[in-house]
């Protein structure tokens, strides 16, 4: 057990005034390391957003913690527990953090003098069936618009017990409090329903902001024990227009945003006093209208930008140049299939002469390396497909070192191919084991696979119902085989547990979306200024 390490909060360098003392104090936990925690941009915001609000101050812990960062305090003396979760593997580090804090993982067998024990994050919008039974209430959707209510609601309601306070936070729009709705099964034992009581809402809409770029998400602290070392993260989009069809986020973040530059470059002054290394954050970051204006002008008042990914179509030399005048050394971009067809298929119809040709751009700005993201497993993937892979590298390499990250395809809820089968467990592994020996033969190219009994397991995770809640207790996620996900393809109207959570995005939408990569039909970029095509706008 971690007890706590003094080295890491004494390496931090605070951003911005800490609120010390409140009445209503908010325990913020990561569940997992405080590396992979401080490395979240997401964690950061809660942890300012939860100070914005009057009467309420937050702290911190991660897995292996026993007490909060700031003040050592026991994790039963909040008021409320919130977990930011990003990852559904993170769902399987919950029993030990309820073990090491002594509390009950059931929210059914907590006693009212415990604290609240709420969970928000991506993984959560995409299914939060999993640990319905471990957590007292969900928030759905963008922090921004629900967690500063739920905390004034609960500030009203400290005289109330615990059901009184559930009740009321279940009749608020974004929040999903899963003791007041009960799963239905047929008689096979398969999931089939899901049943709310006493009027609480169905589905749960999910909440979004309509401005983030008011002031966009940014670092609390920074410190070395990062990804990114002492690198300021800013926020500068907010989902993605180019509906890749394998994508969750691409459709839980509509409509897409991007933060205006000037609010951009302001966020960026209030990081400079600790660093001038900054990570500029999006889905798509080269798709910001200003993206080019936005980087030059940072680089002119003294910063190293960088970024994560670039797409494609949004590349110019000129961009290419500018990020290595600001210290950017390597590039990634993710073509995530092998062939064109499949490209097609998933929505992601990048030509290979156009990576070659990025990739020259990127050569001739002084760029060092490129890292190339793929998948294996997609829905209609052949052999054909998957030596693509192969050759495709082969081709980059000559141009550029390569380093190749290969990923097993999980079938997402809330995208289209949320009614695709999970590729067999032995059919991955033989996938992966090709790509490792044959990239492996590529003088200039490193390569980095998932694991074939990982994406089952992540499978289970994103996918399951409620009843997972009891293996995720008893630390025995048992072994799925690859008939646990066999969807009813051709069954539009078939019942998942993540539809407790309204995405905003119509089913019928999605479901043109999955017959149009059958044929490998392409879908343009979203135009939220006049396209209602998938309900969100």
């Amino acid at each position: 057990m971690k007890k706590f390490v003094a080295s890491e909060i004494r390496s931090e360098v605070a951003l911005g005034g800490k609120k010390v003392e409140a009445p209503g104090s908010f325990l913020l936990v990561y569940p997992n390391s405080y590396y992979l925690g401080m490395s979240n941009l997401g964690f950061h915001a809660i942890l300012s957003l939860v100070d914005s609000v009057p009467g309420w101050y937050a702290e911190r812990a991660f897995l292996g913690y026993d007490r909060s960062l700031e003040k050592r305090r026991t994790f039963s003396s909040f008021d409320v527990i919130g977990f930011s979760i990003s990852y559904e593997v993170d769902f399987l580090n919950l029993p030990r953090i309820f073990r090491e804090a002594k509390i009950p993982p059931r929210s059914r067998d907590r006693r009212e003098n415990q604290p609240l024990i709420i969970a928000g994050g991506i993984a959560m919008a995409i299914n939060p069936e999993p640990i319905a039974e471990l957590v007292d209430a969900v928030l759905i959707g963008e922090a921004e618009e629900i967690l500063p209510s739920v905390l004034e609601r609960l500030n009203e309601l400290r005289s109330a017990d615990r059901r009184e306070v559930l009740k009321s936070l279940a009749a608020m729009d974004g929040v999903y409090v899963p003791r007041f709705y009960r799963s239905r099964y047929d008689g096979d034992g398969r999931f089939s329903a899901l049943i709310p009581e006493g009027g609480v809402p169905f589905p749960v809409r999910r909440s979004w902001i309509p401005d983030p770029g008011v002031s966009p998400a940014a670092s609390r602290y920074l410190t070395p024990n990062t990804v990114f070392g002492r690198r300021g993260l800013i926020e500068i989009g907010r989902g993605c227009t180019r509906q890749c069809r394998f994508c969750a986020a691409g459709y839980l973040y509509r409509p897409p945003r991007n933060i205006p530059a000037p609010a951009v470059l302001a966020k960026a002054k209030q990081i400079s006093a600790g660093s001038r290394r900054l990570g500029l954050v999006s889905p798509s970051p080269s798709d910001h209208p200003a993206f080019e204006a936005l980087l030059s002008a940072l680089i002119e008042e003294g910063f190293s930008p960088s970024i994560s990914s670039l797409r494609i179509e949004s590349v110019s030399g000129q961009l290419l140049r500018t990020l290595a005048a600001g210290g950017q050394n390597e590039i990634t971009i993710a073509p995530e299939a092998g062939s064109a067809r499949l490209r097609k298929k998933i929505n992601k119809d990048i030509p290979e002469e156009s990576m070659a040709a990025v990739m020259e751009e990127a050569r001739r700005a002084g760029l060092s390396r490129v890292k190339l993201y793929f998948l294996v497993g997609l829905p209609g993937e052949t052999k054909k497909d998957i030596e693509g892979i192969v050759s495709l590298s082969r081709r980059l390499e000559r141009i550029l070192p390569l380093a190749v990250s290969v990923s097993p395809f999980i079938p997402k809820p809330h995208t289209p191919f949320q009614w695709a089968a999970l590729d067999s467990y032995d059919s991955l592994k033989a996938k992966l084991g090709y790509l490792k020996s044959e990239l492996a033969k590529l003088r200039r190219v490193k390569t980095r696979t998932g694991s074939a009994r990982r994406a089952v397991q992540q499978a289970a995770l994103s996918r399951g119902d409620r009843r997972m809640s009891r293996e995720i207790e008893e630390e025995r996620l048992r072994s799925r085989s690859r008939a646990d996900f066999l969807i009813e393809k051709e069954n539009k109207d078939k019942f998942f547990p993540w539809l407790v959570v309204d995405s905003g995005v119509e089913p019928d939408y999605l479901w043109e979306e999955y017959q149009r990569s059958k044929t490998g039909m392409t879908t343009g970029p979203c135009r939220t200024a006049f396209c209602r095509a998938c309900g969100v706008c």
